[in-house]
């Protein structure tokens, strides 16, 4: 009964399916050049893993060929999948697993008595074969005897063995190809075990269907379903799990609900009460992903801890004991976690620097750390393919990532490019990410970043394996000064320079203002040491710094340095530095306006038009005296 790990970021994370079609000779299909998340799934007795080059490897039990190396020999470390490429899914069962392409196909391996490969026959198969008819995937799930697909359109398919009802289409038939499941829409989710099956709306709300007999379908009753019923009183989900005979679900708001069997207090509401409907976790608000084995639970917390609860026989929980816990405990000395998966007894999970992580029951040598020994109640290392390193789902990971910027103040309609650089230099993957924090200031798209409107925003590059740096922009907010001879204007609110009511100077025909006063509208530090020594403005990323009786104005970005030709030098009036407004718009990348007869400036975004402009100067001249 094995489980699979729904990521709260990405929401159509699931577990899923298998298909298979009739034999053809596969190549491997240009993975050199195709990259995706990795992603692991535990089976029954053996584990999955996909790596970032789209290859599929596995280790464990292969009595049914459910390893895909054409053989049936057991593996206690890693093996590829034969002649299977471009992966971006993939699903382990109890002896069949399932492939998801990036081309939308579905491709099963392992055994077929029920037809759960999906390519219309009931015999085994040692490598992938096509499931037929099916296309425009984008998620499966898969367990024990039967398989199911989520489609592009939201609509959910299922084929395999059908004695509870958990293919979804209304009868207890065995489908060998896939068939619909009825009423279903707007599915964004999948997961599935021994006979039932969870679905997560795109609306938030959980549907189940199959066996009910412990009210892992949470509807209320033990009563089986033919076709999906809605789960009691549960909405503003983004994840779900399912166990042996259990469910759980991750909301929103971090916390963990589950309902269904509960023997082994594997719902961790710290009983061992059964539940038919969703009951909460105790102690967990953090979590960011869910998966489920047989008869116990884990969570992923935002922190990159895992925690366990309930059956711990063979160490599944991994804190070091083999006691059932009825609430969760944390996983020793694991930290960094980026996905989990939790199966027949053991569980695997995935680090930031790709490394892979098992414990729990070894049959079969299915925790991948070369050995057949009993159990391990403690995280063990997965080994490489040849059993003398480790094995890494991203080949060479990234272990750092830098960026040229980490400030720029930018105005709006501008752009500039980011370089970022992954270290160390042979790494497999070095493409990053990019997000931006608030798209409504500034946009991203490779690394290019345009200013749209005034605010601060966080850029940031992302590995593949979760290593990120960020470059802080700021926009100017729309700032319009308008300047008479003894009034002010900023965003059409009128103000005096200082509650002293000092004048801007009018010196060389240019309009000098105190450089305090600008960083006062601007939101800017101005630090004075004294009026022998520079006089600094900070604003963003920039440094402005202006000496008295100098006409040279420095400008400090990220360690590169300009220098602006004052037309006036600096002036010390009043105790007040002033300095002409042009070269403070010049520094801080605004445009400055003036009226040639009154000396007034206005101070604009590019988003000010020339009648806003030529109004606003009629305005200002309101206020000269």
């Amino acid at each position: 009964m094995n489980k699979k790990i729904i990521k709260f970021f990405s929401l159509f994370l699931v577990l899923v399916i298998a298909l298979t079609a009739a034999p053809i000779n596969l190549e491997a299909d240009a993975a050199a050049t195709f990259t995706t998340e990795p992603m692991l799934s535990a089976g029954e007795n053996y584990t999955v893993a996909l790596k970032s080059d789209g290859t599929v490897w596995a280790w464990g039990q292969n009595s049914n060929g459910q390893l895909g190396d054409g053989t049936t020999t057991q593996r206690t470390v890693p093996v590829q999948v034969k002649g299977l490429g471009n992966v971006e899914a993939i699903t382990a069962a109890s002896r069949h697993t399932v492939a998801l392409k990036n081309d939308g196909t579905v491709w099963a391996w392992g055994w077929n008595r029920y037809g759960q490969l999906g390519d219309g026959t009931i015999t085994d198969s040692l490598t992938p074969v096509k499931v037929k008819g099916l296309d425009n995937v984008k998620a499966i799930a898969a367990d024990v005897d039967y398989t199911l697909a989520l489609k592009n359109d939201g609509t959910v398919w299922a084929w395999g063995s059908n004695y509870r009802g958990q293919l979804g289409d209304g009868t207890k038939m065995t489908r060998y190809s896939p068939v619909k499941v009825e009423i279903l829409n707007e599915i964004q989710a999948i997961v599935s075990t021994d006979s039932h099956t969870v679905a997560l709306k795109k609306d938030g709300t959980v549907w189940a269907w199959g066996s009910n007999s412990r009210g892992q379908l949470g509807d209320g009753t033990t009563t089986d379903r033919l076709t999906p019923i809605k789960v009691e009183n549960l909405n503003k989900v983004v994840a779900v799990a399912a166990g042996g005979s259990h469910s759980v679900a991750l909301k929103n708001d971090g916390t963990v609900w589950a309902w269904g069997y509960n023997w082994q207090s594997q719902l961790g509401d710290g009983t061992q009460k059964r539940r038919t409907a969703p009951v909460k976790v105790k102690n967990l608000s953090t979590v960011q992903a869910v998966t489920a084995g047989a008869n116990y639970t884990l969570a992923l917390d935002k922190d990159g801890t895992v925690w366990a609860w309930g059956w711990n026989s063979s160490g599944q929980l991994g804190d070091g004991t083999f006691a059932r816990r009825s609430t969760p405990v944390k996983v020793n000395n694991l930290n960094n976690v980026q996905t989990l998966s939790a199966g027949g007894g053991h569980t695997v999970v995935l680090k930031n620097d790709g490394t892979l992580w098992a414990w729990g029951r070894n049959y079969h040598g299915k925790l991948g750390n070369g050995t057949s020994r009993t159990a391990y109640a403690s995280p063990v290392q997965v080994l490489s393919p040849d059993g003398e390193g480790y094995f890494n789902l991203y080949g060479i990971a990234p272990t750092s990532v830098t960026l040229d910027y980490t400030a720029k103040t930018l105005a709006v309609g501008k752009s500039f490019t980011i370089k970022p650089t992954v270290s160390p230099s042979n790494v497999t993957h070095p493409t990053v990410t990019w997000s931006s924090s608030n798209t409504k200031v500034a946009t991203v798209s490779d690394g290019k970043v345009t200013a749209k409107s005034g605010g601060v925003a966080t850029i940031t590059a992302k590995t593949i394996n979760g290593k990120t740096a960020t470059c802080k922009v700021t926009v100017p907010q729309y700032v319009s000064l308008r300047i008479g001879y003894t009034k002010a204007i900023q965003n059409g609110a009128q103000t005096t320079i200082d509650s002293a009511g000092t004048k801007p100077l009018i010196l060389g025909g240019r309009t000098m203002i105190p450089l305090r006063f600008v960083g006062e509208k601007m939101g800017a530090p101005v630090n004075y040491v004294n009026t022998k020594t520079p006089i600094t403005l900070v604003y963003g990323a920039k440094t402005v710094t202006v000496t008295l009786e100098s006409k040279k104005m420095t400008v400090t970005e990220n360690g590169k340095t300009k220098t602006i030709t004052l037309d006036v030098a600096a002036q010390l009036k009043d105790g007040k530095t002033y300095i002409p407004l042009r070269a403070v718009g010049e520094a801080l990348d605004f445009t400055v306006y003036y009226d040639a007869d009154t000396k007034i400036i206005i101070v604009a975004n590019l988003k000010m038009s020339a009648s806003t402009r030529n109004t606003r100067l009629s305005e200002a001249k309101a206020y000269i005296k």
